[in-house]
């Protein structure tokens, strides 16, 4: 194979957990000329393999037009077209692209509504059509087991089908002990978020971690704010920096806190303004920098527990509940969707603290989690995705 184009358009840890895949391709072609399609998000992680890349393509929404912009490099046919992101765009873009050789994962995501089971494939049924080969992903939360559809063995699957001899089995990132100083290794805390595989494991990780309990569990209601075209929900999604989070959170009905996040590629910041006047919301918006026109989208409920920990601050959520929001009062929910999710969170308040927990022996997996971008997912039936 002589020209290779690779879409991962999407977070850090995607790109490393892909970064196997980009050495076995090159190992295998070692004269190929390689495109690299990445985000803004993890154009920075991409360059430290650029000695793999001809060239590295920064994707910026719409799909048309970035393929308009780079029409130049994207012009020519392709011998293999991979995409590892799964992103609608990335498939959009792909059919306008020519390649001998098409391949992806085909993501299956089971639902369940009104006592109907049913599955959602993506992509959809047209841009199958353009692809020579998919290997499938089976996105279920209730599988007990599904170590078989680990991201990084099924991108190998995909080599490995096509051919390719498998060099490389695990993540790297190519730097030089130069680089490594310009590396910052730690944050003042660590999330960890594991699902409903642990269902009926929450003693087991309390007595495991020897978790010690600080008070009684409470329920929480957060109401989630975004602009008509969801504008933090994508930025949230593709990871872009900066972006923003807005909510309100209640223990208790009558006591409301507004609570504002901002993240950019220095800092987070949260801010909380406690019991607030919610007739006069849109005051609070202007008063603390919400310039875009922003409305209520989803509320969610669920149980949370807290812990204490060797490590740091410990939070068990369980009990999730999805709804839209009311037009006109939007303190109620419609259309509710409950999860059978569970989040683990670990808070490490410490910088120095290094320690971090070991869970491959119950096969929990770190990852991040956003429930607000999984909300939409469960409501608009990965419409944005």
């Amino acid at each position: 194979m002589k020209d290779i184009l690779i879409f991962r358009t999407d977070k850090y840890g995607d790109l490393l957990n892909s970064s196997a895949v980009i050495y076995n391709i090159k190992k295998n072609f070692p004269n190929s000329k390689i495109d690299f399609v990445c985000s803004e998000y993890n154009h920075y992680l991409s360059k430290f393999y650029k000695k793999y890349f001809d060239n590295i393509i920064v994707y910026k929404k719409p799909f048309f037009l970035f393929l308009f912009k780079n029409r130049n490099t994207l012009k020519k046919k392709y011998d293999l077209l991979l995409v590892l992101d799964g992103k609608k765009h990335s498939f959009l873009s792909s059919i306008f692209i020519n390649s001998k050789i098409k391949a992806s994962l085909k993501y299956i995501k089971k639902k369940r509504i009104l006592d109907f089971n049913y599955n959602i494939e993506r992509p959809g049924f047209f841009i199958k059509k353009f692809y020579n080969y998919f290997c499938p992903v089976i996105e279920d939360y209730n599988i007990k087991n599904n170590k078989k559809y680990h991201y990084l063995k099924l991108y190998l699957t995909i080599l490995k089908d096509l051919s390719l001899k498998i060099f490389k089995t695990d993540y790297f990132i190519p730097i030089n002990n130069k680089l490594k100083k310009k590396i910052i290794g730690f944050h003042n805390y660590s999330l960890i978020h594991v699902d409903s595989r642990w269902a009926n494991y929450d003693q087991f990780i309390i007595n495991k971690f020897n978790l010690k309990e600080l008070y009684p569990k409470r329920e929480i209601t957060s109401i989630y704010f975004d602009t008509n075209d969801f504008e933090y929900f994508h930025l949230s999604q593709e990871g872009i920096l900066p972006r923003k989070k807005i909510r309100i959170r209640f223990y208790n009905k009558g006591s409301y806190n507004l609570e504002i996040k901002f993240q950019d590629f220095s800092s987070k910041i949260k801010k909380v303004i406690k019991s607030i006047n919610i007739n006069n919301i849109n005051e609070y918006f202007l008063r603390y920098g919400i310039k875009e026109i922003i409305k209520p989208k989803i509320i969610i409920n669920f149980s949370r527990r807290y812990f204490s920990s060797y490590a740091g601050r410990v939070t068990i959520d369980k009990d999730l509940n999805y709804s839209f929001c009311k037009q006109n009062f939007f303190f109620e929910g419609i259309g509710k969707i409950s999860s059978n999710q569970k989040i683990l969170e670990i808070k490490n308040d410490n910088i120095n603290n290094k320690v971090f927990y070991s869970f491959s022996d119950i096969e929990l997996k770190e990852q991040r989690n956003s429930k607000y971008c999984n909300g939409i997912d469960y409501l608009y039936n990965n419409k944005f995705i």
